[in-house]
Protein backbone atom coordinates (compact mmCIF):
# COMPACT_ATOMS: atom_id res chain seq x y z
CA UNK A 1 0.00 0.00 0.00
CA UNK A 2 1.20 3.35 -0.61
CA UNK A 3 2.58 5.74 2.18
CA UNK A 4 0.29 8.49 0.71
CA UNK A 5 -3.19 6.26 1.50
CA UNK A 6 -1.66 4.77 5.01
CA UNK A 7 -0.68 8.47 5.83
CA UNK A 8 -4.53 9.25 4.59
CA UNK A 9 -5.69 6.94 6.81
CA UNK A 10 -4.32 8.33 9.85
CA UNK A 11 -5.11 11.71 9.23
CA UNK A 12 -8.77 10.39 8.82
CA UNK A 13 -8.74 8.89 11.92
CA UNK A 14 -7.46 11.74 14.17
CA UNK A 15 -9.50 14.66 11.90
CA UNK A 16 -12.38 11.83 13.23
CA UNK A 17 -10.59 12.23 16.69
CA UNK A 18 -10.70 16.20 16.51
CA UNK A 19 -13.90 16.58 15.35
CA UNK A 20 -15.20 14.38 18.50
CA UNK A 21 -13.75 17.12 20.48
CA UNK A 22 -15.10 19.75 18.52
CA UNK A 23 -18.36 18.21 19.11
CA UNK A 24 -18.05 17.65 22.81
CA UNK A 25 -17.15 21.75 22.69
CA UNK A 26 -20.25 22.59 20.92
CA UNK A 27 -22.31 20.75 23.73
CA UNK A 28 -20.41 22.04 26.44
CA UNK A 29 -20.89 25.85 25.11
CA UNK A 30 -25.03 25.53 24.47
CA UNK A 31 -25.15 23.99 27.94
CA UNK A 32 -23.66 26.92 29.13
CA UNK A 33 -24.60 30.61 29.75
CA UNK A 34 -23.13 33.06 27.16
CA UNK A 35 -20.53 35.24 28.13
CA UNK A 36 -16.87 36.76 27.91
CA UNK A 37 -15.98 34.51 30.87
CA UNK A 38 -17.97 31.69 28.37
CA UNK A 39 -14.98 31.72 25.87
CA UNK A 40 -12.36 31.64 28.40
CA UNK A 41 -13.94 28.55 29.70
CA UNK A 42 -14.15 26.93 26.27
CA UNK A 43 -10.56 27.50 25.74
CA UNK A 44 -10.09 26.01 28.87
CA UNK A 45 -12.02 22.82 28.43
CA UNK A 46 -10.43 22.26 24.69
CA UNK A 47 -7.02 22.57 26.26
CA UNK A 48 -7.76 19.89 29.17
CA UNK A 49 -9.44 17.81 26.61
CA UNK A 50 -6.16 17.53 24.96
CA UNK A 51 -4.57 16.69 27.49
CA UNK A 52 -7.31 14.01 29.03
CA UNK A 53 -8.14 12.50 25.69
CA UNK A 54 -6.35 13.56 22.72
CA UNK A 55 -2.44 13.16 24.12
CA UNK A 56 -3.18 9.75 25.70
CA UNK A 57 -5.09 8.47 23.09
CA UNK A 58 -1.87 9.83 20.64
CA UNK A 59 0.99 7.90 23.09
CA UNK A 60 -1.38 5.02 22.60
CA UNK A 61 -2.32 4.74 18.98
CA UNK A 62 1.41 5.27 17.92
CA UNK A 63 2.88 2.48 20.61
CA UNK A 64 -0.24 -0.18 19.80
CA UNK A 65 0.69 0.43 16.11
CA UNK A 66 4.79 0.65 16.31
CA UNK A 67 4.65 -2.18 18.66
CA UNK A 68 2.26 -4.10 20.00
CA UNK A 69 0.95 -4.85 16.31
CA UNK A 70 4.13 -5.86 15.06
CA UNK A 71 5.76 -7.36 18.39
CA UNK A 72 3.24 -9.53 19.58
CA UNK A 73 -0.30 -9.34 17.58
CA UNK A 74 1.00 -10.49 14.22
CA UNK A 75 3.56 -12.82 16.74
CA UNK A 76 0.46 -14.07 17.64
CA UNK A 77 1.00 -13.75 20.96
CA UNK A 78 -2.41 -12.90 21.91
CA UNK A 79 -2.16 -12.50 25.68
CA UNK A 80 1.25 -10.31 25.73
CA UNK A 81 -0.46 -8.37 22.95
CA UNK A 82 -2.85 -7.86 25.77
CA UNK A 83 -1.00 -7.00 28.35
CA UNK A 84 1.29 -4.80 26.99
CA UNK A 85 -1.55 -3.19 25.27
CA UNK A 86 -3.33 -2.13 28.60
CA UNK A 87 0.07 -1.90 30.18
CA UNK A 88 0.41 0.80 27.52
CA UNK A 89 -3.04 2.48 27.83
CA UNK A 90 -2.61 2.73 31.90
CA UNK A 91 1.32 4.91 31.17
CA UNK A 92 0.57 7.01 28.64
CA UNK A 93 -2.72 7.71 30.79
CA UNK A 94 -0.56 8.19 33.74
CA UNK A 95 1.90 10.09 31.88
CA UNK A 96 -0.80 12.80 30.56
CA UNK A 97 -2.60 12.94 33.86
CA UNK A 98 0.69 14.33 35.13
CA UNK A 99 1.04 16.71 32.59
CA UNK A 100 -2.88 17.60 33.08
CA UNK A 101 -2.46 18.49 36.55
CA UNK A 102 1.00 20.08 36.11
CA UNK A 103 -1.12 22.82 33.74
CA UNK A 104 -3.63 22.73 36.69
CA UNK A 105 -1.17 23.34 39.42
CA UNK A 106 0.88 26.22 38.15
CA UNK A 107 -2.43 27.89 36.77
CA UNK A 108 -2.33 27.39 32.78
CA UNK A 109 -5.76 25.12 32.67
CA UNK A 110 -8.55 25.75 35.59
CA UNK A 111 -9.62 22.49 36.90
CA UNK A 112 -13.05 21.68 35.72
CA UNK A 113 -14.27 19.58 39.08
CA UNK A 114 -15.52 22.65 40.20
CA UNK A 115 -12.03 24.75 40.70
CA UNK A 116 -10.87 21.40 42.28
CA UNK A 117 -13.55 20.70 44.74
CA UNK A 118 -13.27 17.19 45.51
CA UNK A 119 -8.82 17.51 44.43
CA UNK A 120 -6.97 14.42 43.50
CA UNK A 121 -9.56 11.87 44.60
CA UNK A 122 -10.55 11.55 41.51
CA UNK A 123 -7.12 10.99 40.27
CA UNK A 124 -7.90 6.60 39.35
CA UNK A 125 -11.29 7.72 37.84
CA UNK A 126 -10.00 10.20 35.90
CA UNK A 127 -7.17 7.50 34.76
CA UNK A 128 -9.25 4.84 34.18
CA UNK A 129 -11.24 6.91 32.01
CA UNK A 130 -8.29 8.09 29.91
CA UNK A 131 -7.06 3.97 29.73
CA UNK A 132 -10.66 3.45 27.95
CA UNK A 133 -10.62 6.51 25.90
CA UNK A 134 -6.78 5.49 24.70
CA UNK A 135 -7.66 1.87 24.52
CA UNK A 136 -10.08 2.57 22.06
CA UNK A 137 -7.84 4.43 19.99
CA UNK A 138 -5.16 1.74 20.23
CA UNK A 139 -7.68 -0.57 19.25
CA UNK A 140 -8.26 1.44 15.82
CA UNK A 141 -4.69 1.17 15.40
CA UNK A 142 -4.46 -2.44 15.35
CA UNK A 143 -7.32 -2.37 13.02
CA UNK A 144 -5.51 -0.23 10.69
CA UNK A 145 -2.23 -1.70 10.63
CA UNK A 146 -3.88 -4.97 10.31
CA UNK A 147 -5.99 -3.73 7.38
CA UNK A 148 -2.55 -2.34 5.90
CA UNK A 149 -1.20 -5.38 6.83
CA UNK A 150 -3.70 -7.83 5.29
CA UNK A 151 -3.85 -5.60 2.58
CA UNK A 152 0.05 -5.71 1.30
CA UNK A 153 0.04 -9.45 2.18
CA UNK A 154 -2.73 -10.46 -0.64
CA UNK A 155 -0.68 -8.17 -2.83
CA UNK A 156 2.04 -10.25 -2.20
CA UNK A 157 0.46 -13.27 -2.83
CA UNK A 158 -1.33 -11.68 -6.07
CA UNK A 159 2.82 -10.73 -7.17
CA UNK A 160 4.01 -14.61 -6.07
CA UNK A 161 0.98 -16.25 -7.86
CA UNK A 162 2.10 -13.99 -11.32
CA UNK A 163 5.98 -14.85 -10.80
CA UNK A 164 4.73 -18.72 -11.21
CA UNK A 165 2.45 -18.05 -13.56
CA UNK A 166 5.70 -16.66 -15.91
CA UNK A 167 7.76 -19.52 -14.85
CA UNK A 168 5.33 -22.15 -15.77
CA UNK A 169 5.01 -20.48 -19.24
CA UNK A 170 8.66 -20.24 -19.30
Amino acid sequence: MKKSVIILFHIGFWICYLLLIIIMLAVFYRSSSHSIDQTARIANAFNTLLLFSFLPSLITFYAYYLLVFPKYLQQKKFLLSVFWGILISIGASVIAYIILRYFIETGRIHDMDEDGKNGRSTALIVIGIMSIFSTISGTVALVIKGFITWFEEVKLKEQLKQKIMKQRWL
